[in-house]
């Protein structure tokens, strides 16, 4: 089963996807299921790396609002600021299909972090983490997770390696911070 998010109790910025990562489907199919990564990869600068989508909510319970992030913190009315994860050479057409919304000038975008941290001895070996590059996608019959819900969706590229592990034990954490807290 793949994982689906949790928003810590008093957190409005954040959601944590903790549990194990599963091969999903391939970059150009819909619907992908939520949190898993792709079963092909896309190279970019000669490093392959796997897409693993993010919907910002739970994909089993799509009116648990608790599960999902207040729609406050998806701000554009204020300027942006630096984007803290810069975008990786490539970035412009890898990983993404031509029908994918890509949502990144945003102002929230430009305002969120997303962290991996393995949780195993296997899962740190397997998963290359020194700067996860995150691009923000918004979910409809052809974007994102291709359900149509009209909520955002980070996609994180992940360096598993050449052949990943079937599974991988990691916490996913992606926070959005408000412009005025920066």
């Amino acid at each position: 089963m793949a994982i689906q998010p949790a928003r810590p109790i008093g957190s409005a910025q954040r959601m944590v996807f903790n549990g194990t990562l599963i091969a999903g489907e391939a970059i150009a199919t819909y619907p992908k299921t939520n949190a898993t990564y792709s079963s092909d990869a896309t190279t970019i600068g000669g490093v392959a790396y796997r897409t693993c989508r993010l919907g910002l909510f739970d994909a089993t319970a799509l009116t648990d609002l608790s599960k999902q992030l207040p729609l406050s913190v998806f701000d554009d009315c204020q300027p942006a600021v630096d984007h803290p994860m810069p975008p990786i050479t490539g970035l412009s057409t890898a990983g993404f299909n031509a029908t994918d919304q890509v949502i990144n000038a945003r102002t929230w975008c430009q305002n969120a972090r997303v962290t991996v941290r393995p949780v195993t001895a296997a899962a740190r070996t397997a998963v290359n983490v020194a700067a996860p590059q995150a691009s923000w996608l918004l979910d409809t019959a052809t974007s994102g997770l291709g359900l149509n819900t009209g909520l955002p969706v980070a996609m994180v590229y992940l360096d598993l390696g050449g052949s990943p592990a079937a599974s991988i034990a990691v916490e996913i954490t992606v926070e959005i911070t408000p412009t005025h807290s920066r």
